[in-house]
């Protein structure tokens, strides 16, 4: 390490020379972190020196003692940092190895279920070639034993018809060559089921332990749905119970039966809601805004749809929609029932009827088309029912 080169210059009247500032500098940038370190320390105690042998002052020293001693202490204390830093660096590395391996080993899985499912399908199709094969076989034998008995009532009928024994030992040859031929078809059928059926009991071990691995994450699948069910308010299936394969075959029965009925039951209630709301413009507007939208089954597609799924709240507001343009018009209906006999008695009380005229009489009513306007009214009377429900202002 070079050393500093301290001269007095009393022209700077106690002030420290600039050149001087800029030699410290450069020499304490052209050392590393720790000889800097090591570097305050000996100045400082070579300053202390100084000040002790000319006013035999004690301070200066046992302050140098002291920067000296802090300054081992953070040398010490950097040293462990760089060590935890490096340890944590190490186990980042470590855990991240295994993130990769535990990757990897999910990947494999998945490849393993791939190919179980593969050669479960390669199975399926062996057996069906097997069974086609046998088909044929079977088709084949079923041909040669027709023949044989052709030829045999050939052979007897040749034998009733002539006595030429030499045709005779000919049908009786070909007879016997025909049975040699059958029975080794018969071999080979037995032969061939033998293997099907071994081939068979293989494919279905195989298809067992695929199905095994399979259902596992199946069963969990199944019972997460089911506590959803039993926590819904109210319920809608009993809390506790492990379901098993024929509750959900129930449950997906049941919620296609709840599907489309909640959808035929639009598409019939459109057709009334059509004619209860075309008598005014205020009313119309929100149901035609509800009826060009999309119908209740497909907003059920678009909600379960396994990509791009929409949040079941849709199609919650779609349902309620339905339900007050429902009793929307149920109510209309009952108000426009019930209050037939006061709306008709204003209407006759009226100042178009008997407030204009008390002489007027139930002839002189329908030929001035009053019955047309009080029905004209009571239309009018049903769309502020409709609307009342759907706090719509009029």
């Amino acid at each position: 390490m070079n050393k500093l080169e301290v001269r007095p210059d009393s022209d700077y009247s106690g002030k420290v020379a600039p050149e001087l500032l800029e030699q410290l500098r450069s020499q304490l940038l052209a050392t590393d972190e720790a000889d800097r370190y090591r570097l305050f320390a000996a100045l400082l105690a070579g300053l202390a020196d100084q000040q002790q042998s000319r006013n035999n002052g004690r301070d200066a020293a046992e302050q140098a003692v002291a920067v000296q001693r802090r300054l081992q202490v953070a040398t010490e204390e950097v040293a462990l940092l760089k060590d935890e830093i490096a340890t944590l660096k190490a186990d980042l590395a470590h855990g991240a190895k295994q993130l990769a391996d535990e990757q990897v080993r999910n990947q494999e899985f998945r490849k393993t279920i791939d190919s179980h499912r593969q050669r479960l399908e390669d199975s399926r199709k062996k057996e069906a070639e097997l069974e086609a094969e046998l088909v044929a076989k079977n088709t084949a034998l079923h041909r040669v034993e027709t023949d044989a008995e052709r030829y045999q009532l050939q052979a007897q009928r040749a034998s009733a018809a002539s006595q030429d024994l030499t045709r005779v030992d000919a049908l009786e040859s070909e007879k016997r060559s025909l049975t040699a031929k059958v029975a080794e078809l018969e071999t080979q059928f037995a032969n061939l089921r033998g293997d099907k059926d071994r081939e068979i009991e293989t494919w279905k071990e195989k298809l067992v332990s695929t199905k095994t691995q399979v259902d596992s994450g199946a069963e969990d699948l199944l019972n997460t749905v089911w506590v959803r069910l039993a926590r819904a308010k109210p319920p809608l299936a009993e809390g506790g119970v492990k379901p098993n394969r024929q509750a959900l075959e129930r449950l997906f029965d049941s919620f296609v039966e709840l599907a489309y009925f909640a959808n035929n039951f639009e598409n019939q209630m459109r057709p009334f809601l059509d004619r209860y709301t075309r008598h005014n413009e205020v009313v119309a507007g929100p149901w035609k805004a509800y009826r060009g939208r999309e119908d209740v089954l497909e907003s059920i597609v678009k909600t379960v749809a396994v990509v791009g799924g929409k949040h079941v709240g849709v199609l919650k507001m779609r349902l309620r929609e339905l339900n007050k343009w429902t009793m929307g018009a149920i109510t209309g209906g009952d108000v426009v029932v019930e209050s037939i006999p006061s709306e008709l008695e204003k209407q006759l009380r009226g100042p178009a009827c008997m407030g204009a005229n008390p002489a007027m009489t139930i002839r002189d009513f329908l030929r001035n088309d009053g019955h047309e306007r009080f029905r004209d009214h009571m239309l009018e009377v049903r769309s502020h029912s409709i609307a009342e429900v759907h706090k719509i202002t009029l």
